[in-house]
């Protein structure tokens, strides 16, 4: 079975991050993985990119900045949240349990269908009916 074409490509990463990767093999892997992640995370997204009710640059840049966050996890190191020099201090954030690669909730509600119009399922009035 050949796994999906991925949503964005490695030309697309370094446009909108305006850098050049050295390391083209780790960056198109988070692509494909980045890809696979949205697609089960977000149901029917090929179809509601083909028929337009999902925009396909949303799709992208999310995917994007999932990547860039990897990279940039690795680059700084995993949970490291601060680092000082010269005397050398890192502060680390407790394990995450999202891995490398992950949609955050807000990136998650863009993509869900009805988020396009902001409606919600219902809505609660506070106070007496009229």
């Amino acid at each position: 079975m050949t796994a999906p074409t991925p949503l964005f490509d490695l030309a697309y990463l370094e446009e909108i991050s305006s850098e050049t990767f050295e390391d083209t093999a780790q960056a198109e892997a988070f692509i494909r993985i980045a890809s696979a992640k949205l697609r089960s995370k977000v149901g029917r997204l090929d179809e509601r990119i083909a028929d337009g009710t999902l925009d396909i640059d949303l799709v992208k840049g999310t995917g994007a900045a999932m990547v860039l966050r990897a990279l940039d996890t690795l680059n700084r190191g995993i949970n490291v949240i601060r680092s000082e020099y010269p005397e050398i201090s890192e502060q680390y954030a407790p394990s995450s349990k999202t891995g490398l690669i992950y949609l955050t909730d807000d990136e998650l509600d863009d993509l869900l269908p009805g988020a396009e119009d902001g409606s919600d399922a219902f809505t609660i009035m506070p106070g007496p009916r009229p």
